[in-house]
C-alpha cells in the first residue's frame, strides 16, 4: 500500500508541475501573440497615415547607464571621482596642455586636408 501511495505521489506532482509549465508557456505565448499583434496594428496605422513604422526600443540615454553611474559614484577609490568631476568640467577640445586631448588635436588639425576623389579602375 505504501509503494502505491508513493507512485500515486509522484505522478500526481508530476502531472500538476507539467501542468503549471504548460499554462507559463502559453501565457508567454499569448503575450507574445498579443504584443506582436498591437506592433502589427501600430504598423498598419503609420502606413495607413503615411508616418514611418519606428520600432519599439527603451531610450537609453548615455547619462543613465550603470557604466556612468558607477563613474559617478567614485569607484572603488576617492581619486576617480576627483578625475570624473574634472573630466566633466573640462571642455572637451581645449588646447592646453592639462585637458583630455593635451592639445594634440589642435596641432595635427592645420595638416589634415579634404579627400580627394579618385576614378575606382573597372574589372
Amino acid at each position: 500500500m505504501n509503494d502505491f501511495l508513493n507512485w500515486a505521489t509522484r505522478w500526481t506532482v508530476r502531472i500538476v508541475l507539467l501542468m503549471v509549465g504548460v499554462v507559463f508557456f502559453l501565457s508567454l505565448l499569448t503575450l507574445g501573440c498579443l504584443l506582436a499583434a498591437l506592433w502589427g496594428l501600430r504598423a498598419l496605422w503609420a502606413k495607413l497615415t503615411g508616418q514611418p513604422v519606428t520600432p519599439w526600443v527603451m531610450p537609453m540615454r548615455a547619462a543613465s547607464s550603470w557604466t556612468s553611474m558607477y563613474q559617478r559614484a567614485g569607484g572603488f577609490g576617492g581619486m576617480a571621482a576627483e578625475s570624473a568631476a574634472a573630466a566633466e568640467t573640462a571642455p572637451p577640445f581645449s588646447t592646453t596642455p592639462g585637458s583630455k586631448r593635451g592639445g594634440i588635436l589642435s596641432q595635427v588639425a592645420g595638416d589634415v586636408s579634404d579627400v580627394q576623389p579618385r576614378e575606382v579602375p573597372e574589372r
